[in-house]
Parts: structure tokens; sequence; C-alpha cells
């Protein structure tokens, strides 16, 4: 039987800096964790958005936001920006 590791959602601080997990499947390829450079972009919120630094794909909509210290999801990964080199999640 497979087992699932399950991530409480917590209120964002909206520090920035903070290190952040994504974990996905972008492509539709086998599922992958971005986590170099991946952390809260510098302001973190704009507009009820986290922003993001992480390296994301295409498919990667909807991946959950992880804080990598409280290993508690912050966010669902909702877009990338090529003009910010800023991501979005709600």
């Amino acid at each position: 039987m497979k087992k699932f590791i399950e991530f409480a959602l917590i209120w964002y601080s909206q520090q920035m800096a903070i290190p952040f997990w994504i974990i996905g499947h972008p492509l539709g390829e086998a599922q992958r964790i971005s986590r170099e450079q991946c952390k809260a972009a510098d302001p973190a919120v704009s507009e009820k958005k986290v922003l993001h630094t992480c390296d994301t794909l295409p498919g990667n909509s909807g991946s959950p936001v992880i804080d990598a210290g409280s290993q508690s999801v912050v966010a669902l990964h909702h877009a990338g920006s090529r003009h910010d080199e800023v991501n979005f999640g709600i």
C-alpha cells in the first residue's frame, strides 16, 4: 500500500527569502521537486498572491508551495512571469 505525506496548510507570514519547495509533475512528466533558489520573493506577497522564485514549468499549476522549514503548505502554484522572473501562488 502506498503511503502519502500529509502537509498542514498555514497562514503565510510574508517573510522574504524563506526557503520553499514545490513538488509537482511539470509537463506531465515524473514527479520533480523544485528547491534550488526556491524561496519567497521580495516582496513576498502582492495583490493577495504569494510570490516565489522556484523553477517551474507548464503543468506545475496546482502544485503545493511548501515552506521548507515548517513543511507546511503556504500556497498553490498558479502561474509564472517571464517579465519579473517571479512566480505566483494563490
